[in-house]
């Protein structure tokens, strides 16, 4: 399992947020959405996979040659987490 989506919790002595992040296993179903330029252009369903570099190969495999400021949103239905990110697609 590799670590990915975001969640915040409170540090009071420092006032402020430290990022964790959630795990993904092998076994839960990943549901992942590339917005470019305000459009959908590609959702998928998938399982077995572990790590975020991963679906976002299987994100850009939908859409080869996109170029761009890209918004990436993935949804771990079998832990209940919602992770967003920009990335940059470039050639």
């Amino acid at each position: 399992m590799i670590n990915t989506a975001p969640q915040t919790r409170n540090n009071s002595h420092l006032n402020s947020k430290i990022i964790t992040m959630a795990k993904i296993s092998l076994n839960d179903v990943i549901f992942a959405t590339l917005t470019l330029r305000g459009a959908i252009k590609a959702t998928v369903r998938l399982s077995g996979i572990d790590t975020f570099p991963q679906i976002l190969a299987k994100l850009l495999a939908c859409v080869p040659g996109s170029r761009g400021m890209a918004t990436v949103e993935v949804r771990n239905s079998s832990q209940g987490w919602n992770y967003r990110s920009q990335v940059f697609l470039s050639a």
